[in-house]
């Protein structure tokens, strides 16, 4: 699912892509992919904390290989 589209999708429809995007995020972790969500909303309002933010997970997930 593409989080900030415009159109309307029903309850299920929503149950069902978040599905498939929990499925493929415990499928990356499997060989080691960290899936990191954040809001249009953030990104837009507050980007500076989103880039300290992800820098922090970086730098947490260098010092862990």
């Amino acid at each position: 699912m593409q989080e900030g589209r415009w159109t309307t999708i029903t309850p299920s429809q929503f149950a069902h892509e978040r599905e498939i995007d929990l499925r493929r995020d415990a499928l990356l972790a499997t060989i080691g992919i960290l899936v990191v969500r954040f809001t249009h909303r953030r990104l837009t309002a507050d980007p500076a904390q989103v880039r300290r933010e992800t820098l922090a997970i970086l730098a947490a997930r260098s010092r862990f290989p």
